[in-house]
């Protein structure tokens, strides 16, 4: 065992979560991303398969961190998918499908190590949103519904769990191009 602190991070095999990941680890946190597919683990990032849209996937995967740790300090919902195109063209199912990855998955990450961080009456939830969550973006539509549907969420947990001294924290980003998108 370690007294490092514990995060795990969400889609961590590119673009910000792996950045986030990355840099976590260099400044001393012991860190574990996801991916949904297996991913090889760099020197200071353990890799966990996770799907988000499976509570089978989100429960083994939060079992095996806590088989290692013990315990988690840092969970950061970094998983999601961008879909573009315009709203009456989106099918109902695509549009399930980015609510089931950028919203539920979200949910379904928080439930599972809820349990832990009030048992231990500290955390931090860190929830990646998109500044598309503030401003409907056209020809993106259920993406930001989904990325809105995060902000309310987030504050209402905010509120929630402050009692238990567990944070929760809403990044907005804008557009950015990730090291994977200019490779592309």
């Amino acid at each position: 065992m370690t007294n490092k602190k514990v995060v795990l991070v969400t889609g961590a095999s590119s673009g910000f979560g792996q950045l986030i990941a990355q840099k976590l680890a260099a400044v001393g946190y012991w860190v574990f991303g996801t991916s949904r597919k297996s991913h090889p683990a760099s020197v200071d990032v353990e890799m966990l398969t996770l799907d988000v849209t499976s509570d089978y996937s989100v429960q083994s995967c939060i079992k095996q961190l806590l088989t290692r740790t013990n315990r988690i300090d840092l969970l950061i919902n970094n998983a999601g998918q961008i879909h573009a195109s315009m709203l009456e063209e989106t099918s109902l199912e695509q549009a399930k499908e980015i609510f089931e990855t950028n919203f539920w998955g979200v949910v379904r990450l928080t439930n599972a190590v809820l349990p832990v961080m009030r048992q231990q009456r500290s955390g931090h939830i860190i929830n990646i949103s998109s500044v598309a969550g503030l401003i409907g973006a056209p020809g993106q539509g259920f993406y930001s519904a989904s990325k809105f549907a995060l902000e309310g969420y987030s504050e209402a947990l905010s509120v929630e769990l402050d009692p238990f001294n567990i944070k929760v924290s809403l990044i907005e980003p804008g557009y950015f191009k990730t090291i994977r998108e200019r490779l592309e």
